[in-house]
């Protein structure tokens, strides 16, 4: 009988404290296909809200126990309706990241 790989996800928690301007948002992109092969508009989408404001959250499954790099962008919505990336955070390099247990937090500044 063949034994079958399974693959081992670990939900992984971002919470990133953002300043940022009426109509942007924050996302987080990186090498996964999760995070959106760098393509900033098919990152994570941050969410926040008056309350939790300038913390943004949101949570992904990424592939346990394997190292990835990512970065966070600030998306403008634009009043034309279509959102386009507007910068990449301001750090030299990645940040890195390697998903471990069932369940972890990231907390970050975006810079």
């Amino acid at each position: 009988r063949p034994q079958i790989a399974m693959a081992y996800f670990t939900r992984v928690h971002f919470r990133v404290v953002a300043h940022t301007h009426h109509g942007e948002a924050v996302h987080v992109v990186g090498a996964s296909p999760s995070l959106g092969c760098w393509e900033p508009l098919q990152g994570v989408a941050l969410e926040t809200d008056g309350e939790s404001y300038p913390v943004w959250r949101a949570t992904v499954s990424l592939p346990a126990e394997q190292p990835l790099a990512y970065k966070l962008v600030l998306i403008d919505g634009g009043m034309s309706g279509y959102p386009q990336l507007k910068a990449w955070e301001g750090i030299a390099g990645n940040r890195e990241l390697c998903p471990r247990g069932d369940e972890m937090t990231v907390e970050v500044v975006m810079h």
